[in-house]
């Protein structure tokens, strides 16, 4: 635990979804990391719990979340 009595960031919140990891770059953030992977952001965002997005570091490894349907999607058509 921390000052404020929240989890210690050792460990990120993890339940088994990621499908790989990506070390974070200058100039990258959670939003142009979705984009440039083809992640939704609030999938993103929730397998990164631990890391703040105002403060996300060069360096720094986020878990990429695999999609829950491995199924292919049809767009809605059929």
């Amino acid at each position: 635990m921390n000052l404020k009595g929240e989890p210690s960031m050792t460990q990120p919140e993890n339940t088994g979804k990621c499908a790989e990891e990506y070390v974070v770059k200058r100039g990258d953030s959670f939003y142009l990391i979705a984009h440039k992977l083809g992640v939704p952001l609030r999938d993103l965002l929730a397998a990164n719990r631990d890391i703040h997005p105002a403060r996300l570091m060069v360096g720094d490894v986020l878990c990429i979340p695999r999609e829950e349907d491995d199924s292919p999607s049809t767009g809605g058509l059929g």
